[in-house]
């Protein structure tokens, strides 16, 4: 009886934490568009596993990956409006912590998946090269 209303008065906690599980890799890639190797993404990094936790109504959480090169900041954030949605953002970071760029998800909460994948890359220096950071479901 015990256990029972144990789990009957965690149901009950209002504001349930959830996290979500996702892959997460560096990348690079020739600046070019065709399909050959050298212009398609190539791993700089092994695929880990990581967790976000799913932040209040009106709030955020960031989680920073931190690559060889450049790092990864994520920014997770609910909005209350009309209609409320998430907002998921990759920030790429060199290594001073200087933004190189940011690209943005925007999901209702009717629509979003439990993975935001996708990827976020920019040129990289003065090289003709392209890094970015990509986000995939775990196996």
């Amino acid at each position: 009886m015990k256990k029972f209303c144990l789990i009957i008065s965690l149901l009950m906690i209002p504001g349930s934490v959830f996290a979500f599980e996702f892959k997460g890799q560096f990348w690079s890639k020739k600046n070019c568009r065709e399909l050959r190797s050298e212009c398609l993404p190539r791993a700089i990094s092994s695929a880990l596993i990581y967790q976000l936790m799913e932040p209040e109504i009106n709030s955020s959480t960031t989680l920073k990956i931190i690559g060889k090169d450049f790092d990864a900041q994520l920014f997770y954030a609910r909005k209350s409006q009309a209609k409320d949605y998430y907002v998921f953002q990759i920030e790429l970071l060199n290594k001073a912590g200087k933004t190189l760029g940011i690209c943005s998800r925007y999901e209702s909460l009717d629509t979003v998946e439990n993975v935001p994948v996708g990827a976020c890359g920019v040129k990289w220096g003065g090289q003709d090269l392209l890094v970015g950071f990509s986000i995939m479901l775990v196996d």
